[in-house]
């Protein structure tokens, strides 16, 4: 498919968050005090956080707001180069991809959780239904690429 194919070679690889996004960072006057949630923490590449936290999901209805509902790609790209990071587009935008479907597994895998018994709990079960949304939003990253859906 598609992400395979197009997968970019010369991967840097550093400690990734996993679920970097406005819901687990702490703000305050002077900026991020704190980033939390750090269970799905591993060593990847640090534009897997990046794009992470630009999936419509975490926007919360901001969706001209394209990173977490509140800030835009091209601020990002710059505060991360101007902190020393690496900006990778390419990277990045296969990751926008990539993210959509991945939470799109992770939901299924929660919805079955509640559907086996495994977790019996109406949040989980609720996940299931945003399955499809996450399919439209890995389709429109596709298209932005030029790809016909």
């Amino acid at each position: 498919g598609w992400l395979e194919e197009h997968r970019p070679a010369g991967n840097r690889h550093t400690v990734v968050h996993g679920d970097f996004r406005n819901g687990n960072l702490i703000i305050g006057p002077d900026g991020v005090l704190a980033v939390i949630d750090w269970e799905l923490a591993h060593t990847g590449d640090p534009m897997e956080d990046l794009a992470w936290m630009t999936l419509r999901m975490w926007r919360f209805g901001n969706d001209d707001r394209e990173v977490g509902g509140f800030g835009d790609v091209p601020a990002l790209a710059g505060a991360y180069s101007a902190g020393g990071g690496d900006w990778d587009e390419e990277r990045f935008g296969w990751w926008q991809v990539c993210g959509p479907l991945r939470w799109g597994i992770g939901l299924a895998h929660q919805a079955m959780g509640h559907l086996d018994g495994s977790v019996p709990s109406i949040v989980m079960a609720a996940s299931g239904r945003r399955v499809g949304e996450m399919e439209y939003d890995a389709l429109v990253e596709l298209r932005r690429r030029g790809l016909r859906t």
